[in-house]
């Protein structure tokens, strides 16, 4: 049960960082988005000074762009461990289910060849 929580937990994460990925590019494709882009690039050049100042990013020359790239690839990289553990998940499951077609098989086998008597 307990590794049931933890491919439902795991699945559940997937499932958000896909779709933040898909709401992230879609918005910023479209008209309102690449000006709201513009936007936060303006107040990410006033910012960035304090964001490195109170520790919160590594690089003080780190720009917008580069953030989202590195966000992508992270969220990028997530997606990929995600199929990964649900490609595992699934092989597993599979690998149970067998098991059990082949338990039940064998103990019908047994069944079929007891003697019942006369």
């Amino acid at each position: 049960m307990d590794q049931n929580k933890q491919s439902s937990g795991k699945f559940l994460s997937g499932l958000v960082t896909g779709l933040s990925l898909g709401a992230l590019v879609s918005y910023f494709s479209t008209a309102s988005g690449k000006k709201t882009w513009k936007k936060l690039g303006k107040k990410w050049e006033k910012a960035r000074l304090d964001l490195y100042k109170e520790g919160l990013i590594d690089d003080p020359h780190l720009t917008l762009d580069e953030v989202k790239n590195k966000y992508f690839s992270e969220l990028k990289q997530s997606l990929f461990e995600f199929k990964d553990n649900m490609s595992l998940a699934l092989l597993k499951l599979e690998k149970e289910k067998n098991k059990e077609k082949a338990r039940k098989s064998s103990w019908r086998n047994k069944k079929k060849n007891q003697f019942k008597g006369i």
